[in-house]
């Protein structure tokens, strides 16, 4: 485990000057996207790798991985650091069978231990054989609000004190509108405290909105009746009034954001980085560009241009 906890802008600008070159292995990937599945997009998956060679964990718990996307990137971030296990908690065999093969073929499969069926039931006796704490928790499963409750509960306890957490589809994008966690960027490197947002338009904004009749309102009307970032979800040709990101991903109720939304409001001292809120910061795209970073992608999904990326913090 590295000593040096920073968790910032900074930190992460500097990551990019000093890992330049190792960036370059994991843009082999890209020709798995259609195999597996690119569930992390350009800058997240960037960013995943920088961080963990970063914090260079010995432990990593990762629930879900699906077919490998993240489980690739982050064994080779251990790879590349000389050391590291990642127990991997996946429900069904065969999208393990897949992530097997791709990480032999890179000659990582000795990085991965895999895990079949409900990570409710297959998580807790390895936390308990372990005889060591986790030092990244990556958590991309069930979005509901009590599968979120159930890991802030019962896993968390399991994660060193100022071990890295990651949640994934959790933040709401200002580019889309749209979303279930607010974590504002306000220049100069300085992001604002989380804040809860579900979109609940009402019924006259979906009527004003139905079949793009607001078009013809003048601009002044439509601020009226909407705030922007709902007249933006509104408008979206992917939106679907009254659901956020969270139930697109669960149909559970508020969702996961939720109770990460709660967990953070309880520990304000948490150290957290909002990797949307540094991918819709023009500064930083620019600062981290002459070392391979900072480009995005433009995606005709309801999630946006990285899809709804991730949250990292430092768990107390």
């Amino acid at each position: 485990m590295s000593t040096d906890r920073a968790l910032s802008r900074e930190s992460v600008i500097a990551l990019y000057r000093k890992h330049t070159n190792d960036l370059a292995a994991i843009r082999a990937y890209e020709r798995h996207r259609n195999e597996i599945g690119m569930m992390y997009h350009d800058e997240e998956r960037r960013l995943l790798y920088l961080l963990v060679r970063h914090f260079r964990p010995a432990i990593v718990v990762e629930f879900s991985p699906n077919k490998g996307w993240s489980t690739l990137h982050l064994a080779r971030a251990l790879e590349d650091n000389g050391s590291g296990q990642i127990h991997s908690f996946e429900l069904e065999a065969t999208n393990v069978a897949v992530a097997q093969r791709v990480l032999a073929e890179y000659g990582l499969a000795h990085r991965v231990q895999f895990y079949i069926g409900d990570v409710r039931r297959t998580l807790p006796p390895v936390l308990r054989k372990l005889g060591q704490p986790v030092d990244f928790l990556f958590v991309d499963s069930d979005h509901s609000y009590d599968f979120g409750r159930w890991w802030l509960s019962e896993v968390l306890p399991f994660v060193r004190s100022s071990g890295l957490v990651h949640v994934h589809d959790v933040e709401y994008s200002h580019r889309y509108g749209w979303g279930a966690l607010t974590l504002t960027h306000q220049g100069g490197g300085v992001y604002g405290p989380p804040e809860r947002r579900f979109l609940r338009p009402t019924r006259l904004q979906r009527s004003a909105w139905k079949g793009r009749l607001s078009q013809w309102l003048p601009l002044f009307v439509r601020k009226m009746l909407a705030p922007p970032d709902v007249r933006q979800a509104l408008a979206g040709v992917h939106y679907t009034p009254g659901t956020t990101v969270a139930d697109l991903t669960s149909l559970h109720g508020p969702g996961e954001a939720l109770a990460v939304k709660e967990y953070l409001d309880a520990h304000p001292e948490v150290s957290w980085l909002s990797v949307m809120a540094l991918i819709e910061d023009p500064d930083y795209r620019a600062a981290v560009a002459p070392y391979g970073g900072g480009e995005l992608v433009a995606w005709a999904d309801p999630w946006g241009y990285q899809r709804s990326p991730s949250l990292y913090f430092l768990k107390t």
